[in-house]
């Protein structure tokens, strides 16, 4: 017969290693850019016809990653949002994003309240290893409650960027005022993903109490769908 407490801390191991592997598939997306590899460079240099594009088109193909797209999307945005001086849009786009993060930001809060609620229900059952449930539950709560508030701090920044001279921002970031607006609306939809992935790994802890195994099965499943969407060669409107 099966020791509860050894197959619930088992469990809890192997919530930790998914979690640790969503983080490096994130990594390992941010470094492979969509651009050329030395050697596709020469063949470049070489040829400048139909043999040097078609070169860097397979070069380009290999590197990129889904979330490299998608970062490149949104710099082009915010070259065309800037170049157009559409601020406008731009605010309007903006507040639609803060709006949903208010709402996810609502639910978390009233999630936390309900697992505050039931902690001292769950202490008295007598349910084995029930602090590695609760610590892992209330650990992803918090996450995605400050990934969810840096979102918002970050998106209520970029409105007043739009109208500041690219003089300034290229001396004092060290960068040109586009690529440093893109990198805060890049960041922004980072921690609203991380906030997602949180409140995911934490819904599937509930399976926890019912079934270890079918816990432990959930949360590889669901680390391996964010790390195909991590790693995915093309843009797809995707959860995570």
């Amino acid at each position: 017969m099966a020791d509860p407490w050894s197959d619930n801390f088992f469990a809890f191991v192997v919530l930790l290693i998914c979690i640790g592997i969503t983080l490096v598939s994130r990594w390992m997306a941010d470094r492979r850019k969509a651009q050329l590899s030395p050697e596709a460079k020469e063949e470049v240099g070489k040829f400048r016809k139909l043999f040097a594009h078609t070169a860097r088109l397979q070069d380009v193909e290999q590197f990129q990653t889904s979330r490299s797209l998608r970062r490149a999307y949104r710099k082009n945005w915010t070259e065309k949002i800037l170049a157009s001086r559409s601020y406008a849009e731009a605010r309007e786009v903006i507040r639609n994003l803060i709006m949903t993060n208010t709402a996810f930001l609502s639910a978390v809060l009233i999630s936390f309240g309900i697992l505050t609620s039931g902690f001292t229900i769950l202490m008295e059952s007598g349910e084995p290893d029930v602090q590695y449930k609760m610590l892992s539950i209330s650990a992803l709560l918090l996450y995605a409650l400050f990934m969810l508030i840096s979102e918002s701090r970050v998106l209520n920044y970029v409105p007043i960027l739009l109208w500041v001279d690219e003089e300034i921002m290229e001396r004092i970031q060290g960068m040109s005022k586009t690529d440093y607006i893109a990198r805060l609306m890049n960041d922004a939809f980072d921690h609203f993903s991380s906030s997602l992935r949180a409140i995911f790994y934490a819904v599937a802890c509930i399976f926890w109490f019912f079934s270890v195994p079918v816990f432990i099965v959930t949360v590889i499943m669901l680390t391996a769908i964010i790390v195909a969407s991590d790693l995915d060669k093309t843009v797809r409107i995707t959860i995570f």
